[in-house]
C-alpha cells in the first residue's frame, strides 16, 4: 500500500506541516504512539449516515478531494477525510510551542474532544465537545489575520496566523487563487 503523502501530494504551501494530520491518521504508522486515553482509529469519513445502515459518502474520505480543499462542507469531517476530526489552520506555534511547524486538530470523542497538534502530537487541553468550535473560534481571535475575497465565487476566506496572502485554495469554490497586489 502506498503511504498516504504518495496519493495525496506534498503538504500544503502556505504551512508546513499540516498534511501530517493525514499521515499519523493511517493505520500503518501504528508504530506511533498516540499519548491520549481517548484516542481511537481514526477512520475514514463514509459521509452521512443514512437510514438503511448504508453511507451517503464523502469526497474528503474517498480521497476524491484534498483534505481542507473545497468547500470542506461534510458535517461529519468537516472536510478533514475523516471521522470525528475537526482540522484547523490554527497554528500550534502560537499556542504553546514556538518550534512546531503542526496545525491544531480537534478529536471527538462522546461528550469530550481534545485539542490537539497534528506535528509533534502534544495535547493542549480537553473540552466538552459541545464547546469546541466555541474554543476554536476563541484561540483563532487571538491571532493575526489576513482576508480576500474569492475573484470565481465572491466568498470572503479569512486566513488566520497570516497578515496577508499571496495565493490560497477557496474555502468555499475550491478553486486555486493568486493574490494580484
Amino acid at each position: 500500500m502506498a503511504p498516504l503523502f504518495d496519493v495525496l501530494g506534498p503538504p500544503h504551501p502556505l504551512r508546513r506541516g499540516f498534511l501530517r494530520v493525514l499521515v499519523l491518521a493511517t493505520a500503518f504508522l501504528d508504530d506511533l504512539r498516540y499519548t491520549s486515553e481517548m484516542a481511537r482509529a481514526w477512520i475514514r469519513c463514509r459521509g452521512i449516515l443514512l437510514g438503511n445502515g448504508e453511507y451517503a459518502g464523502c469526497a474528503y474520505g474517498a480521497l476524491e478531494l484534498r483534505a481542507m480543499t473545497g468547500p470542506c462542507d461534510c458535517p461529519v469531517c468537516y472536510g478533514s477525510g475523516f471521522e470525528g476530526i475537526v482540522p484547523t489552520w490554527l497554528p500550534h506555534c502560537d499556542f504553546g510551542d514556538p518550534d512546531c511547524g503542526g496545525f491544531l486538530v480537534g478529536i471527538l470523542n462522546g461528550d469530550d474532544a481534545e485539542i490537539g497538534c497534528n506535528d509533534c502530537l502534544a495535547i493542549l487541553k480537553t473540552v466538552p465537545a459541545a464547546e469546541l468550535q466555541r474554543t476554536f473560534d476563541e484561540m483563532e481571535l487571538t491571532l493575526d489575520f489576513a482576508s480576500e475575497q474569492c475573484p470565481h465565487c465572491k466568498a470572503v476566506n479569512v486566513f488566520t496566523g497570516f497578515s496577508q496572502m499571496m495565493a490560497y485554495t477557496c474555502c468555499q469554490c475550491g478553486r486555486a487563487v493568486k493574490v494580484e497586489r
